[in-house]
């Protein structure tokens, strides 16, 4: 498969590495407003959703997106504290639609209970968080746990019948109270980080 260059790959480089340190705002109207905010990844030319193709951003990349991550949660919980109120806050790493979907997710009032209850259960025996992400400063500081990552494909896109490869994968099937049919396709690994239980909010 052709690959095409990165055009200006250095400066965008650059980009990365200055917004690792430097944690995103939070800002006033998602407090005030939406009681929710959600912090995801500009990657610029790593912004790929081609899950199918196994493709991630190079690993360093990663790890300094990872940075920026863990930074702004720690700086959106300290702000969060300090109005003390009831509040969910959770890191999400997703691999490896990695661009696509890791975030800092946030919300209080409302928001607490229906992030809770969209929560799956974590997988006891899935794979533990990577190395690559184990050994950045502050990580250790929260509780990891596997939990699938699936896509919903309907029924009607598909008149001629599943596609091959996403029955080869883990699934199951889902209907609607409306009768509308979803094949539920495994297509990675999504690693919540959270405070440790005693200290949840």
């Amino acid at each position: 498969m052709f690959v095409k260059k990165i055009r200006g790959a250095r400066r965008h480089v650059r980009n990365i590495d200055s917004l690792q340190s430097t944690p995103a705002v939070l800002p006033a109207e998602a407090i005030t407003d939406y009681h929710y905010y959600v912090e995801k990844l500009g990657l610029g030319p790593w912004h790929w959703h081609y899950f199918r193709e196994g493709r991630q951003p190079p690993q360093r990349i990663r790890q300094m997106a990872v940075a920026h991550l863990l930074n702004t949660f720690f700086d959106w919980e300290k702000q969060t504290q300090a109005r003390a109120h009831e509040y969910y806050l959770t890191i999400w790493l997703v691999a490896p639609d990695f661009a696509h979907n890791s975030q800092v997710v946030w919300g209080r009032r409302e928001r607490v209970t229906w992030y809770q209850d969209m929560d799956d259960e974590p997988v006891v025996d899935g794979p533990p968080l990577p190395l690559e992400y184990q050994q950045l400063p502050g990580a250790e500081r929260l509780i990891w746990q596997p939990h699938r990552w699936e896509e919903l494909i309907a029924e009607d896109d598909h008149p001629l019948g599943w596609p091959a490869w996403a029955l080869k994968r883990f699934h199951h099937f889902y209907t609607t109270e409306e009768g509308a049919r979803y094949l539920v396709v495994q297509t990675g690994w999504r690693w919540a980080g959270r405070r440790p239980a005693t200290t949840i909010y």
